[in-house]
């Protein structure tokens, strides 16, 4: 049995038995890809630069092939992430150096130009990675009616209401109107150093994917830096990898995924490391029992076991060939697939019946594979 999975702009086989991976396909025509997303036969591909940026819409054939079908230039600056939004229809896409995220719609699988822009202002307290905001990652809620954006810079969590779709016409379904006494969390007056901007109608049309206006945040730890996320659907609890202390910070969500109690900060590191290290990813098992988050710098992923409540137990760190671990999947059948950007690899491991990361099954290179999502 294989699985197929994309990194860089490769297409990629592993067999589950044996974990030896085939490169199948090189998409190319594509500049410093940094995120993918996949939504049924397409991947897309977000171009990370210092001035400006595109997103690129490939076909994906039956046989792995990719073959590039447009590309939409983009304004910012060092576009990091995309996701698919529910339904399929639009991407979220966040610029780590401008501070902000654009929404493009799909059309009959095509990206198109953006139709909402969300930019930031204010700062953090480290004064070299927080000096500005620096959106690094959007995310849907289990429920599918909230997009979470992380922003590094500011050391928050944003939560927008999506508007949902009914055929071709966009509708909002929310009952009620935005209750601003629920929505800011740890803040008093975040006006002296944050603002949310949203472009008006009449630079972007009509479409509208996101709610606008006052908008919720979970504030987290000073310095921490927010990149990444994950969410236990079952338990209600968000994991988050917090690039800047090395630390996964768990928070206890509400029903209506709106508000957010911070029950756990749980380090990523060994307590006698004393190199440099920057956390990057995290994901968690599909049988909801593991957390995984990268290391770079230790060259690790922690693997913590999630306990009833939520909070998690640290295992153990698991370590391979790649090195600087941008990103990492986790495939069934207990493989993990890990991408060394700096080693410039792409390696299968093992993962045991106690969630801890065991042997190198395989590698293979790919020049520095910065993420890899599952097919």
């Amino acid at each position: 049995m294989k699985k197929r999975v994309y990194v860089g702009i490769y297409t990629v086989d592993v067999d589950m038995v044996s974990g030896q991976m085939e490169i199948i396909s090189a998409g190319g025509e594509c500049r410093n890809p940094s995120f993918l997303a996949v939504s049924e036969s397409h991947l897309y591909a977000v171009e990370e630069l210092e001035c400006g940026g595109g997103l690129v819409t490939y076909d994906v054939h039956s046989d792995g092939r990719l073959e590039r079908i447009s590309r939409v230039g983009l304004t910012g600056s060092a576009y990091c992430h995309v996701t698919v939004l529910p339904g399929g229809k639009a991407l979220a896409v966040s610029a780590y150096n401008s501070g902000g995220f654009v929404i493009s719609p799909i059309v009959d699988g095509v990206v198109k130009e953006p139709v909402q822009e969300f930019s930031y202002t204010g700062k953090g307290v480290n004064p070299i990675r927080q000096e500005g905001p620096h959106t690094h990652s959007a995310w849907i809620s289990p429920n599918g009616e909230r997009l979470f954006v992380c922003d590094l810079g500011l050391d928050r969590i944003y939560i927008y209401r999506l508007l949902h779709t009914d055929g071709n016409d966009i509708c909002d379904v929310m009952d009620k109107d935005i209750d601003k006494a629920g929505y800011s969390n740890s803040v008093e007056n975040p006006g002296d150093s944050m603002s949310v901007e949203a472009m008006d109608d009449e630079a972007f049309g009509k479409e509208r994917y996101i709610r606008e206006g006052e908008v919720a945040y979970i504030q987290t730890p000073e310095g921490s830096g927010p990149r990444h996320l994950c969410f236990d659907k079952a338990k209600h609890i968000m994991y988050v990898v917090a690039e800047l202390t090395s630390k996964v910070l768990a928070y206890r969500l509400d029903k209506d995924y709106d508000k957010a109690e911070l029950i756990g900060e749980y380090p990523m590191l060994p307590k006698d490391y004393r190199g440099d290290n920057l956390a990057a990813d995290i994901h968690i098992s599909d049988d909801g029992r593991y957390v995984y988050a990268s290391n770079r710098g230790h060259d690790s992923i922690a693997t913590y076991e999630i306990n009833e409540d939520g909070k998690l137990h640290f295992l153990s760190h698991g370590k391979c060939s790649a090195k600087e671990i941008r990103s990492f999947t986790l495939l069934a059948d207990n493989r993990i697939l890990i991408a060394g950007q700096s080693s410039d690899n792409l390696v299968c491991c093992e993962v045991n019946s106690s969630g801890r990361i065991g042997r190198q099954m395989s590698e293979i290179r790919i020049p520095r594979p910065v993420c890899v999502v599952k097919g």
